[in-house]
């Protein structure tokens, strides 16, 4: 059922019906982002604490050899966020695809 705002908007539509269809759509899209935000910090988490338990097997010797577990789950955890970065600079909207708008100063 469409919100009240969505509602409203009817004599609006005529004039404006894309910017009324990207209104309407907004809470859909926020609850769907919220939702992959939570799965993918699950399994990112999931990942990373498998990778740390089978450093930590490997590497019981000493302190250096914990301490290289713990650095070894780290590089994982950077290559992860280099693997999100890149299409996410890619986004329309991001600073990368941005151009340069002329400031209210320099006018």
């Amino acid at each position: 059922m469409p919100s009240a705002r969505c509602q409203r908007s009817n004599a609006a539509r005529a004039a404006s019906t894309s910017a009324i269809a990207v209104i309407c759509k907004i809470p859909r899209a926020t609850s769907a982002i919220r939702i992959l935000q939570q799965l993918g910090g699950s399994f990112g988490i999931a990942i990373l604490a498998v990778v740390l338990q089978r450093e930590l097997v490997i590497h019981v010797h000493d302190a250096a050899s914990l301490a290289a577990a713990y650095g070894h789950t780290f590089w994982w955890a950077l290559a992860f966020i280099v693997l999100a970065a890149v299409p996410a600079l890619m986004l329309p909207g991001s600073l990368a695809g941005r151009r340069p708008e002329a400031s209210p100063a320099a006018a």
